[in-house]
């Protein structure tokens, strides 16, 4: 992983509930660290169109690890999100959410661990709950909130998730962006609100992609359940190295590429893109 100096973006507190502008991207709109294993992460998308979450991944950073080439835990995802919905992660072991869109064991955090939205593409963290390589004790707080046993909710007045640079040194945003729940409070777990709008519960599409061979040396092809529109691939410093419309043909010609990881997007008539990893031998 190539590590990236995030921009600076500071979330702005309302007292009115008002959005001045639709996400860009998706953002962690609720934490859930309760009792024993019963750990959720919830991801909202509000860009105005579906999102391919192969393309995203979430890290946790444990016990202060600050080394961004190696997270202490990661959970990958093979799903679409639709517009205006959320989707749930719990840890495997997890049981007082009854429906959870994944359950994935690498979902394990305390309270003062690190837990972030990491997009591949771009290998920029979009968001970060915590600080990455900071080990504040048993937890981060901020008046009456805390990350340990509690349950917090994005307010709806945030529009975007916190960068690397909003909370280095610390967990500066918990204050500004965040509310409270009480422990094992999933009461709000699959729903989320931006601005006046309530997300639609856990909703999301699933269109089939497959590339194979892979690894591949030369020809990759391409088999979806929906009809293609273009085809991109990127290098994993997120740089465009080949494209091509796919009305010709449903293959691409890899053997120029040099050898390694790549993400090869697929853009469908509906408007939505889907994307997977593949290697270049």
């Amino acid at each position: 992983m190539i590590k990236t100096t995030a921009l600076l973006l500071v979330g702005l507190l309302y007292s009115a509930v008002t959005v001045s502008q639709s996400p860009s991207d998706l953002f962690i709109s609720e934490y859930v660290e309760g009792s024993s294993y019963n750990k959720y992460i919830e991801i909202f998308n509000g860009t105005g169109e579906s999102v391919d979450l192969s393309n995203y991944e979430i890290h946790v950073f444990t016990n202060g690890n600050g080394d961004l080439e190696n997270p202490s835990g990661k959970v990958t995802f093979d799903a679409m999100l639709a517009e205006n919905s959320v989707y749930v992660v719990g840890h495997s072991s997890a049981d007082i959410y009854s429906s959870p869109n994944l359950m994935d064991g690498s979902l394990n955090f305390n309270g003062d661990d690190a837990v972030c939205l990491y997009k591949i593409s771009e290998d920029k963290y979009l968001d970060v709950i915590g600080c990455i390589g900071m080990d504040p004790g048993s937890r981060w707080e901020f008046g009456d909130l805390k990350t340990v046993d509690k349950t917090l909710i994005r307010k709806a007045a945030i529009n975007c998730g916190a960068l690397i640079t909003d909370n280095e040194n610390d967990f500066h945003t918990l204050g500004s962006e965040w509310t409270q729940l009480a422990k094992d409070d999933v009461s709000n777990l699959g729903k989320h609100t931006l601005g006046n709008v309530t997300s639609i519960s856990g909703a999301r599409e699933t269109i089939s992609l497959k590339v194979s061979p892979n690894p591949v040396s030369d020809r990759l092809f391409i088999e979806t359940s929906g009809k293609i529109d273009g085809i991109k691939v990127f290098n994993f410093a997120g740089k465009e190295v080949l494209s091509q419309n796919s009305q010709i043909k449903e293959t691409v010609d890899v053997s120029a590429l040099p050898q390694g990881f790549y993400l090869i997007a697929v853009k469908l008539y509906d408007g939505t893109v889907r994307s997977l990893k593949f290697v270049k031998r």
